[in-house]
């Protein structure tokens, strides 16, 4: 089996452990801190599904000032207004930055900085589209090769696979607006009752305009009409998307569920 870096914990100088652990639970909202050795020189804690640990060493911290560590989050705007009215030291605004990302910085009590960001999905919400008509059919190979093409998803430029890939599916949810399909989402699975919703793709022309979360509701509404009692429904998205399917009862790191995957060789 090849070998490789399974994630990363960055261990920071600090020149209090107790007023650390105090600060990353009480203003940056960490929790399952830990401490070792009696008196203590080195602890943890978690920031979500981060871990951060702490060694006791005040000279090296007090070199460390200004050491940035970068973390992805989470429904951003939420995350910094809790930080905020906790009296976290904001030292840079919530913004959106040219890299990709809506990113804010704060200082902690040691002059780290942590670098809060989510990236991707960042257009400001539109007015809701109207006028949106939601079926229930298979889409045509050329359809969705059009949607995946628009959206820049990798897909095998072969009819028959697309033709497979379009019929394969127990339900399709498909928005169709002035006669164009703008979206579709997929489940596919077993009359046993496993689930993986798949698939979900809005024309970048309509985001940010409610199309994903009727395509979203089409398909709970097929599950909830023809599922399995106790069925598990599985999907795989990225962080920046958690909080969109959040909406639909699904959940991932913060309960314990993580989405493995591998690609296959030729």
């Amino acid at each position: 089996m090849e070998s490789r870096v399974r994630s990363i914990t960055p261990i920071l100088p600090v020149a209090d452990i107790g007023a650390t652990l105090t600060y990353y639970r009480d203003v940056l909202g960490a929790d399952d801190g830990w401490k070792w050795g009696d008196p203590p020189t080195h602890a943890g804690c978690l920031l979500g599904s981060a871990e951060l640990q702490f060694s006791l060493d005040p000279s090296l911290s007090a070199g460390s000032r200004g050491l940035s560590i970068f973390l992805n989050v989470v429904n951003i705007e939420d995350h910094y207004s809790a930080r905020r009215n906790a009296g976290a030291r904001i030292v840079s605004e919530l913004e959106s930055k040219p890299w990709g990302v809506r990113e804010y910085n704060v200082e902690d009590c040691n002059g780290i900085r942590l670098r809060f960001a989510e990236g991707g999905f960042l257009n400001a919400r539109r007015e809701k589209l109207q006028g949106v008509e939601m079926v229930r059919r298979h889409l045509s190979p050329n359809e969705l090769k059009n949607l995946m093409m628009a959206v820049q998803w990798h897909f095998d430029d072969d009819l028959e696979k697309l033709r497979v890939s379009v019929e394969e599916p127990m339900c399709t949810a498909v928005a169709e607006y002035q006669g164009n399909v703008i979206g579709t989402g997929s489940i596919l699975g077993h009359a046993t009752g496993n689930y993986l919703i798949s698939n979900v793709i809005v024309h970048p022309d309509f985001q940010s305009q409610g199309v994903g979360k009727l395509i979203m509701q089409e398909l709970d509404n097929w599950l909830s009409e023809n599922s399995v009692p106790g069925a598990m429904v599985k999907l795989f998205t990225g962080l920046d998307r958690q909080a969109f399917y959040g909406q639909f009862g699904f959940r991932g790191p913060e309960q314990g569920l993580i989405g493995m995957n591998k690609v296959l060789k030729k």
